[in-house]
């Protein structure tokens, strides 16, 4: 075949009103920039890392990549294309939340990345090449691959070879040669499309040194026209990132704002880890003791303490589902109108620091430390006894002591009358719901449960509730206190959010996207329940109330945008393109199923559950609302595990399903050994949502975050 010739030249520039088509080698945000970290930087034999680089964290590799992607489609993009219009982008393709962040660079480049470049390759040259393709895509005369890593590239370089190809006639061939042995830039024209296809899906060895050579024999012995742009780099080494920060005028500034460590991440400084992996450690030493319904100890401890719990006005809430939620919610509406409010809340997802917050802020390492070293000597000194929850909520009650708060939002922990956080005289207490969980301790009815929950009210405090039908009647019919129904509340807001739906229908998915509780009905009712919450504490007026959130005034500065805003962390939380919700009951499960029989994509879950659960009622109502449940066993040690799962649906929700009086779809059943397997093997164009436990959410945030899980290392069964 005959040799392709190779112009290095420059050609002049040319008015160009051709169309052209963008491939973005990295097509979606994530965590493909493994190479500037520490870990995969010892790792590489080719990398040395100096007083010349910038070694990163995995999370902030992730942040780096979303800023440069960001640069590139941003900025880049439109620089190189000027008055031609950006007619096709490669669509996103879930490669780099796949990857083991601790495997090596040459290891990623085999299997998980390999196979899912040549995936979404494939998807875009087929959309470029078919007979079928849309009419826009017909037009395009050149065709610019261009790489996420780059966002520091030459403009007028790309747009010299972008000129090049549409002067050929011939099949041409445009190529950036990388420093380290790859390319930043690759384009071609139409004549030369389903040869550079060719070269893209059967040839070229990603991941190795020889990429732009193996590239530049091939596309010879194609008999394709060649240009070579000058060398440069891409920003995928720990010495590139450094050399780009500090020579090239880029907008670095948004950038250095991310560099900080996750909020979620363990302490840096060597001597802080230790004492907070110390703290930690003695708290776990206390699962041990398992669950313990007495207040002796509890009172003890508040009274050892300097009794903090008279110093802060405290709001109790309570109940089987969404006391989370509306814990959460109460305090971000707290925030907004200016109240100092802290809020204690279980189970953590990634960091026991989340069980603790002021206002939206975690507290620190340091303050758990210090405070988990207060609390162990004080409970020697009294010769106390502690459990894990007691020793934590007694770490929640010095800090709040120490953070001077106002206002204390406690999430009860197990039932109410005995748990450690019933220590209080509340000034409102709240039940979210009552349904059947934790039978083993609360009781196998309704009533039995109200029985536990209801002794959170106060004759003397404010006593509310978003209980329904059956649960209403049981909390009524046991508690000492009747609590005020909010169902009034939950509809005004229900028809509120259909009335603001109706007017920003475009702005839905985005909505959904940021995890706002107004984007399903469970979120919607706790919701409500905070804002009644936030009415009888005297936060909010009634005016406001009742003009819709329409009035602002200066000691209430809550508006309705405000509203769609309040979210909780692993409750229909969306991350990359996976859906996470702690979802791990029936009723809960119900309100899941709910959402997901809304949805128009396939719905593929991935469930792993605690084996103290109801596993065979859960996975019956969800099972109803999928096409596909991928079992894994979760990083937790009374996890059931995958195969028991598996067993259980096989044995026991199928012969169900199939006597169900309306027919419906088993669906797929996929057994992966982790997570990550689960994850690597998805099905990137379906929802893919991840529920079942608490344990599990916080596994998969961990690993969306790029934070270490568990969290030290240390394994627990803590709630």
């Amino acid at each position: 075949m005959q040799q392709g010739s190779i112009i290095t030249q420059t050609q002049p520039n040319i008015p160009i009103t051709r169309q052209i088509a963008v491939l973005a080698k990295a097509p979606h945000i994530g965590q493909v920039k493994t190479r500037l970290t520490q870990e995969s930087a010892k790792q590489s034999t080719q990398q040395n890392i100096n007083e010349h680089s910038m070694v990163l964290s995995h999370w902030q590799a992730l942040q780096f990549h979303q800023w440069s992607l960001k640069a590139v489609i941003q900025d880049l993009c439109p620089t190189v294309l000027k008055h031609r219009p950006l007619l096709f982008v490669t669509q996103e393709h879930s490669v780099w939340s796949t990857l083991d962040l601790d495997q090596a660079p040459y290891l990623q480049t085999q299997g998980h990345l390999g196979i899912k470049m040549y995936d979404a390759l494939q998807k875009s040259f087929q959309t470029l090449t078919s007979d079928q393709a849309p009419e826009q895509t017909e037009k395009q005369d050149a065709v610019l691959l261009l790489g996420t890593d780059s966002p520091h590239l030459n403009p007028d370089e790309l747009t010299q070879g972008l000129d090049f190809l549409n002067q050929q006639t011939q099949p041409a061939l445009v190529i950036g040669p990388a420093e380290d042995g790859g390319y930043y830039t690759i384009g071609c024209n139409r004549p030369a499309l389903e040869a550079v296809k060719a070269l893209f899906l059967n040839e070229i060895r990603w991941g190795s040194d020889q990429v732009f050579s193996d590239t530049l024999a091939i596309a010879q012995s194609l008999a394709l026209e060649i240009k070579i742009l000058a060398k440069s780099y891409d920003i995928d080494r720990p010495q590139d990132l450094y050399r780009a920060r500090h020579t090239e005028a880029l907008a670095w500034a948004e950038f250095e704002t991310l560099l900080h460590p996750h909020e979620l991440a363990a302490p840096q400084e060597p001597s802080a880890y230790q004492a907070y992996q110390q703290a930690l450690s003695r708290l776990f030493d206390l699962t041990r003791f398992g669950e313990r319904m007495d207040l002796s100890t509890p009172k003890a401890m508040n009274q050892a303490l300097g009794d903090p719990l008279s110093q802060y006005k405290n709001i109790l809430i309570g109940g089987t589902n969404g006391k989370g939620s509306t814990s959460a919610a109460l305090t971000q509406i707290g925030l907004k109108l200016g109240k100092k409010v802290g809020c204690f809340t279980s189970p953590h997802l990634v960091s026991f620091r989340e069980r603790i917050r002021i206002g939206d802020e975690l507290i620190t390492h340091q303050e758990v430390a210090q405070g988990v070293k207060v609390i162990f000597e004080l409970a020697e000194q009294e010769n106390l006894t502690l459990s894990f929850f007691e020793a934590t909520w007694a770490l929640a009650a010095w800090c709040f002591q120490q953070r001077q708060v106002d206002w204390v939002i406690w999430e009860v922990g197990l039932g109410g009358r005995l748990d450690a956080t019933n220590v209080c005289e509340p000034v409102l207490s709240a039940i979210t719901s009552i349904s059947l969980d934790h039978t083993h301790i609360l009781g196998d009815t309704l009533a039995d449960i109200a029985g536990e929950k209801s002794p959170i009210y106060r004759s003397n405090g404010v006593a509310l509730t978003a209980c329904k039908d059956e649960a209403l009647a049981a909390l009524m019919s046991v508690s000492k206190v009747s609590p005020q129904s909010v169902e009034a509340d939950i509809q005004a807001l229900e028809a509120r959010y259909q009335g603001d739906l109706g007017e920003a229908q475009d702005k839905k998915q985005e909505l959904e996207h940021a995890g706002s509780l107004m984007m399903n009905q469970h979120g919607r009712r706790n919701l409500a329940l905070a804002l009644r919450c936030a009415q009888e504490l005297g936060w909010l007026d009634q005016e406001w109330l009742e003009s819709g959130g329409k009035t602002t005034f200066i000691e209430n500065r809550l508006s309705l945008n405000d509203l769609w805003s309040l979210k909780w962390p692993g409750r229909l939380e969306y991350l990359e393109d996976l859906w996470l919700d702690c979802a791990h009951n029936p009723d809960s499960a119900l309100y899941l199923a709910e959402w997901l029989s809304q949805q128009s994509r396939a719905r593929h879950l991935i469930v792993g559950m605690s084996a103290d659960k109801d596993v065979s009622e859960v996975l019956l109502t969800l099972a109803q609302q999928c096409e596909q449940l991928t079992f894994v066993s979760p990083k937790y040690p009374r996890c059931a595990s995958a195969e028991t799962l598996a067993e259980v649906f096989e044995t026991q929700v199928i012969p169900k399903l199939k006597g169900l009086p309306s027919p419906v779809c088993i669906p797929n059943i996929i057994v992966e050994p982790n997570l990550t397997q689960a994850f690597v093997q998805r099905d990137t164009h379906a929802l893919n949502l991840v529920c079942g436990s608490c344990f599990l959410v916080g596994e998969a945030r961990a690993f969306l975050l790029g934070v270490e899980f568990p969290e030290l290392g240390l394994s627990t069964t803590a709630r």
